[in-house]
């Protein structure tokens, strides 16, 4: 982002998510960590999203200030109210069973497969959905098959409007691996779902344990399938947790974001 005003143009580094973390593989940390370094020196701002992103470019100084944005705002005003008997009917599923949505690109990030590893280990009537495309959309589809799990993966394509999917949802949930400020985490809260999600970076700044859902263990499939038998087995507290959400998420709207955002973005710090 270049931003012009009075004096010199300020050249400012929007990170959507550094793809790495203190997790990650030591090689593939210093060869991403190092490409920042190597800019800071013409990045008059780093406009990071979520707290552990702030402290890796504080730590290495990625640019003369470094200031902390809520995002880049969600439109949440182009999702309708979904048709939650209707949907669920079309995709034939019964009121007794549980849908988990997953929207994403398929990617080793996302790590949709580890997902449908653990929905092998849950009740018949649990099932998946996983709108999107990617690298790993086949190998996923596969994997199911090889799981003998395909009956229970809804797998659509890339759909423009989410709608009503995330009506139909009962819980949201992702297995990625690190992520920014995710957008369909947002969108999920903004559609009054509970959340089950990595206990990762960007996850962990929109989602309390405990309140708008349940953080679990990266690939850790039994904290995963306890998370899910616990609001699978409890209607209300779905219904808490999703009311909560929508209350939470509301802060990270475009209108409420933009001038945050701009404002961050011009005032002068020293």
């Amino acid at each position: 982002v270049l931003l012009a005003g009075k004096g010199d143009t300020k050249v400012v580094n929007v990170v959507h998510g550094y793809l790495f973390d203190k997790k990650t593989n030591p090689l593939r940390r210093t060869i991403l960590l190092t490409a920042e370094v190597i800019l800071r020196g013409v990045t008059d701002r780093v406009a990071v999203m979520n707290r552990c992103d702030l402290e890796i470019a504080e730590k290495h100084r990625l640019g003369k200030a470094v200031i902390m944005i809520p995002g880049v705002g969600v439109d949440f005003s182009r999702f309708a109210a979904g048709d939650r008997s209707g949907f669920r009917r079309e995709l034939g599923l019964k009121e007794s069973d549980l849908l988990l949505l997953f929207p994403g690109e398929f990617s080793g990030r996302k790590n949709q497969a580890f997902l449908i590893g653990a929905l092998a280990a849950m009740p018949e009537n649990v099932y998946l959905a996983l709108p999107g495309q990617g690298l790993r959309l086949e190998d996923c589809r596969k994997l199911a098959g090889k799981l003998g799990v395909l009956g229970r993966i809804i797998l659509p394509g890339q759909i423009s409007d989410l709608s009503d999917w995330y009506a139909a949802a009962d819980i949201c949930v992702s297995s990625s691996r690190y992520e920014g400020l995710p957008f369909n985490v947002m969108e999920g809260m903004y559609a009054g779902k509970p959340m089950v999600v990595t206990r990762v970076k960007g996850h962990t700044d929109l989602v309390t344990d405990g309140v708008g859902g349940f953080l679990y263990g990266w690939n850790d499939r039994e904290e995963f399938c306890d998370c899910i038998r616990n609001l699978a087995g409890d209607e209300e507290l779905r219904r808490i947790m999703g009311e909560k959400n929508q209350v939470l998420v509301r802060q990270y709207g475009r209108q409420q974001v933009f001038s945050k955002v701009l404002e961050a973005m011009t005032t002068e710090r020293t």
